[in-house]
């Protein structure tokens, strides 16, 4: 009884934060979604993102209004009250100097429960119009755990907060649903994960 209470204020402050992100984006970016309705309403789930700014997080969570999950480096939560944050809102701490094998471990346990799991399978930030090479372990998450796989896309994020520059409010952001990506069984998991950017980039082009 007390798990249940404490998981509905859990879910309430999540839902609180992203309303409050979505009219961050809306008033500061003009935040523009599309293809929502591609996104499975029921679990597991992977939403696989490019990525350019630490906006992203922000605009896939806002974006596939649903809740959504992800994985951080645990530099993010030195800081104790943005790490009160970060934990109120699920967000799974990952040791920076430590084995890949936790944060697929992690993944999978996220995805077992049939929740959804945004990635960024390039890992890193790109350059604003630029893609970069997907991680052997994002195919490996999508192989396991047989979650349907979104491709998104998003746009302007890198120019809107460039990497180590301050916000350009000027900028316009926006984020692309694509249709469901399907995985043929056995299919090697770096074939897996240069087909989820190809899906990827391809929004890019039709968008």
């Amino acid at each position: 009884m007390a798990s249940n209470i404490r998981q509905y204020f859990i879910d309430l402050f999540y839902h609180f934060c992203a309303f409050l992100c979505f009219v961050f984006l809306k008033l500061c970016f003009g935040l523009k979604i599309y293809g929502r309705e591609n996104i499975p309403k029921t679990g597991p789930v992977i939403l696989a993102c490019n990525h350019r700014s630490y906006l992203d997080p922000l605009i896939l969570g806002v974006g596939a209004g649903k809740k959504v999950y992800f994985l951080a480096r645990d530099t993010l939560f030195e800081n104790k009250i943005f790490a009160l944050i970060l934990r109120a809102l699920e967000v799974q701490p990952l040791e920076r100097n430590s084995a890949d094998i936790k944060a697929l471990k992690s993944a999978l346990r996220i995805l077992s429960q049939k929740k959804t799991l945004g990635l960024f399978p390039e890992a890193t930030r790109q350059a604003e119009g630029t893609f970069g090479k997907a991680l052997g372990g994002v195919g490996f998450i999508a192989s396991k755990s047989n979650a349907k796989v979104i491709p998104a896309y998003i746009e302007g994020s890198g120019s809107a907060w460039a990497k180590g520059a301050k916000m350009d409010f000027n900028r316009k952001v926006s984020i692309h649903f694509g249709k469901q990506i399907h995985i043929e069984r056995g299919m090697p998991y770096e074939q897996i994960a240069s087909l989820l950017m190809e899906h990827i980039r391809h929004l890019s082009c039709i968008k």
